[in-house]
C-alpha cells in the first residue's frame, strides 16, 4: 500500500494544477517545468487536450502515481482536458533527467 505522498512532493504537484491551466490558456504546444529534486513536469498538446508528464525519482513513483487522479480532477476542474497523465522515473528521458 501506498501512504501519502511526502510533504515536497505534494507541493510540487498542488503547483502543477495552475501551471497547466496557464500553459493551456497560453496555447503553448510544449513547457518543460522544474520543481526540484522532487518534480519535473512535461507539458504538451496533443489532439486539443494536454498531456502530463510527472517525473520523479524512484523512491517517489508510487506516491506521484498516487497523486494522478487528483491532479487531473484539478485540472479538468478548471476546464482543461487532459489527454494523458503519466509518471515517469527520472532519468526516462525529459523532464527532469
Amino acid at each position: 500500500m501506498i501512504g501519502p505522498a511526502p510533504p515536497a512532493l505534494a507541493r510540487a504537484i498542488a503547483q502543477v494544477t495552475p501551471a497547466v491551466e496557464a500553459f493551456w490558456r497560453e496555447g503553448r504546444q510544449a513547457v518543460v517545468l522544474d520543481f526540484g529534486r522532487a518534480l519535473g513536469v512535461e507539458l504538451r498538446c496533443e489532439a486539443g487536450a494536454v498531456v502530463v508528464a510527472l517525473s520523479v525519482p524512484p523512491d517517489l513513483a508510487g506516491a506521484a502515481r498516487a497523486e494522478v487522479p487528483g491532479l487531473v480532477a484539478a485540472v479538468a476542474a478548471r476546464g482543461v482536458m487532459v489527454a494523458r497523465a503519466e509518471v515517469r522515473r527520472r532519468g526516462q528521458g525529459a523532464p527532469g533527467r
